[in-house]
Parts: structure tokens; sequence; C-alpha cells
């Protein structure tokens, strides 16, 4: 059991993340996409925060994980997964029909053209990491 603390532990945020998304009323086919964009979503969120809990490489990462060279292996496997969550919560929120609920008042250009620059910005920051 002791060898299984930190598995366990992140199954269990995750878990905990999924269940307070239970309470969420599902609507149409379109809006229930949207639901599952936003917990995947949250999902990824979390796994983020595990990403950058166990880089800091504080003293209960030592002791959650057995050793620091464990937890090396858990960060490389939550970056995979949430790599693929975030590519999961762009391809869902496409299909969800990407409408903005109701309330919410339009975006400024100005803000327009700030999203379109970071985009732009990540995507060419990706490009030179990986290529």
């Amino acid at each position: 059991m002791k060898k299984y603390r930190g598995l366990i532990l992140i199954i269990l945020t995750f878990v905990i993340t999924y269940i307070f998304w239970i309470p969420e009323e599902q609507a149409s086919t379109m809006a229930s996409n949207r639901q599952y964009s936003q917990l995947i979503a949250s999902i990824a969120l979390v796994s983020f925060a595990w990403i950058n809990y166990i880089s800091s490489r504080h003293k209960l990462v030592d002791r959650i994980f057995n050793g620091l060279d464990k937890s090396y292996a858990y960060h490389k496997y939550l970056s995979i997964i949430s790599i693929l969550l975030i590519w999961a919560h762009k391809f869902t929120l496409k299909t969800g029909g990407g409408g903005r609920p109701e309330g919410f008042k339009p975006v400024g250009e100005g803000f327009k053209r700030t999203s379109e620059f970071a985009g732009q910005s990540g995507s060419s920051l990706l490009h030179m990491l990986l290529g």
C-alpha cells in the first residue's frame, strides 16, 4: 500500500474533481459535449497542479512517492496525460457548439487580438521546442 500511495493520491484528486461535476445537469447533446469539455479541462488543471507540485521537489514529495527518482516517473506520465487532456478538451469544445452561455457579454476586440497573439506565441514556442 505504501508503494502506491502517490498514485492513489493522484487518482483520488481526479475522482474528487469528477464528483464535483456529478450534480451538473445535462441538457442537449451539444451542451453535454461542452460540459464534458469543461470536465476534461478541470481534470487537466488538477494534473498540471500535480506536475507543478512534483517539480517543486518538496520534502513531502519524497515521502508520498517513496523517493524523488519515482516521482520523476509520475511527473513524466502526468505531463503526457495533461497534454492529451488538453487536446481532448480542444476537440470536445469544437463539437460542443462553442456558443457563449447566457448572461455573458461579447468579448471586445482588444481581448480577441491579445488572445490570438497568445495562441500564436504558444504554438510557435511549441514548434521551436519540438522542431
